[in-house]
């Protein structure tokens, strides 16, 4: 990928995230995952499990557009460097 393709991809990622529609859904299944795992039966494991690897998924696809920010401002700077 070049430097401009990983400054777009991080300009797209960091709007992404910051869309408050983004933000509301991600916010708003995060929410209801955890009121599910406590409500949940104690002995429930399979299904304690489910949402706990739910969770995971989100912080991972978060993860994910985090790290493409980074690299966006990162070839931003190195590209102004260049200059």
């Amino acid at each position: 990928m070049t430097r401009d393709e990983e400054i777009r991809q991080g300009r797209n990622s960091e709007r992404v995230l910051n869309d408050p529609l983004f933000k509301a859904a991600f916010d708003h299944i995060e929410s209801n995952l955890i009121n599910a795992l406590k409500r949940m039966p104690i002995g429930d494991r399979d299904g304690q499990h489910e949402v706990v690897l739910m969770l995971q998924l989100m912080n991972r696809l978060q993860g994910f557009f985090t790290e493409m920010i980074e690299t966006g401002k990162m070839a931003t700077l190195q590209k102004e460097g260049r200059r």
